[in-house]
């Protein structure tokens, strides 16, 4: 945030009397300085940062509403991740934070070029149910299943973990969704799904023609029909799900996943 709010504060001053800004590069001494306040602190503090989060802390201190898979991250990556991704929308300074992403890789002893250190975590996984209304306000807005999760912690028990309860709030008002709402977004959604799925066309992989005759198995060509999308997207879609019923006990949203899963072989 230092950073960042030195660079405003050197250009508010170098464009303090111009009418207009047409430049989309910084200009050279703002440059200069950006580059000399990374050079001389934000690199040596960074590398300090993150050898201190490699040493204190581990895989276990993630939070726990986090459904993506962890086994091959770590909190460091994560932050030099997060970090690097912020500083390259300083394009001008691309090659710098290059270096300074290969030197804290190097710190973690990682390759940049592997394929663990190349994706963020927080992309992964998504799942967004549109205009979500609050019950209470009545305000609405897109809500992500897989990163807006609040937890609460019933006090009579013992086993902290055991007994968490997980709820999507409203922004506005802090009232708690209806999850019952929720699951049957998720279920009608699932079933739109598997009827796009059933209704898809069938198409011919030498020609390229759809089928326009529901009972032919071959094409004219010779060659056999096939659907035009896989169940892959499907199965993928369930998974998330799957997760996401699981940590909120949404039990007919997992009976039909669990059906699913029998019916197409998904768990063989």
């Amino acid at each position: 945030i230092g950073f960042a709010r030195s660079i405003y504060d050197r250009l508010r001053d170098e464009y303090k009397e111009a009418t207009s800004i047409t430049q989309t590069n910084l200009p050279v001494k703002v440059l200069e300085y950006c580059r000399g306040l990374f050079t001389d602190e934000l690199y040596q503090q960074l590398m300090s940062v993150t050898n201190q989060i490699e040493r204190k802390l581990t895989k276990s201190d993630f939070d726990s509403t986090l459904l993506t898979p962890l086994s091959s991250t770590s909190p460091a990556l994560e932050f030099v991740k997060s970090v690097c991704c912020l500083l390259f929308l300083l394009h001008d300074m691309h090659d710098d934070v290059m270096n300074l992403r290969r030197d804290l890789l190097k710190l973690l002893k990682l390759s940049e070029y592997s394929e663990m250190t190349t994706t963020n975590l927080s992309s992964l996984t998504s799942f967004v149910i549109p205009q979500l209304v609050c019950s209470n306000c009545n305000h609405y807005r897109d809500i992500d299943l897989y990163r807006e999760i609040n937890s609460t912690i019933n006090k009579d028990s013992n086993d902290d973990e055991q007994y968490r309860q997980y709820q999507y709030t409203c922004n506005q008002c802090h009232t708690a969704y209806d999850q019952t709402v929720i699951e049957q977004y998720l279920l009608n959604h699932l079933q739109t799904l598997i009827l796009e799925n059933v209704l898809q066309d069938a198409i011919c992989n030498k020609c390229h023609f759809v089928r326009n005759v529901n009972y032919k198995i071959y094409c004219d060509c010779g060659e056999l029909y096939q659907n035009l999308h896989t169940t892959k997207f499907l199965n993928d879609t369930c998974i998330i799900l799957s997760q996401i019923a699981s940590k909120h006990q949404m039990i007919a949203l997992q009976q039909q996943i669990q059906f699913l899963n029998r019916l197409n072989h998904w768990n063989e």
